[in-house]
């Protein structure tokens, strides 16, 4: 009889429909918090680029390929990623 009872209660369309208002209105606040945060950090940008020296980081890959290690051998600002990610290209 308890199982009968939770059965038509899962499948009842006040159940059903609870849930995905819950859901349709978590996805809406979520969508516009995303879209605010989207104008403010787009409003509060440079609108000039911000070019990083790439030789410093061509000259941080050759090193590497050479086969010295960063912040042992040598200073770099760049994360061992970003260096490794630009030896991996230039080498083939």
């Amino acid at each position: 009889m308890k199982a009968t009872i939770a059965c038509n209660l899962y499948e009842s369309k006040y159940f059903v429909d609870g849930h995905s208002g819950r859901l349709r209105h978590s996805l809406i606040t979520s969508a516009c918090l995303f879209l605010l945060s989207y104008v403010i950090l787009f409003l509060g940008m440079s609108l000039r680029p911000n070019i990083f020296d790439e030789g410093i980081v061509l000259t941080a890959a050759m090193r590497v390929a050479a086969g010295q290690v960063p912040h042992r051998d040598y200073y770099t600002l760049s994360s061992l990623g970003v260096v490794q990610g630009v030896r991996r290209i230039h080498s083939g």
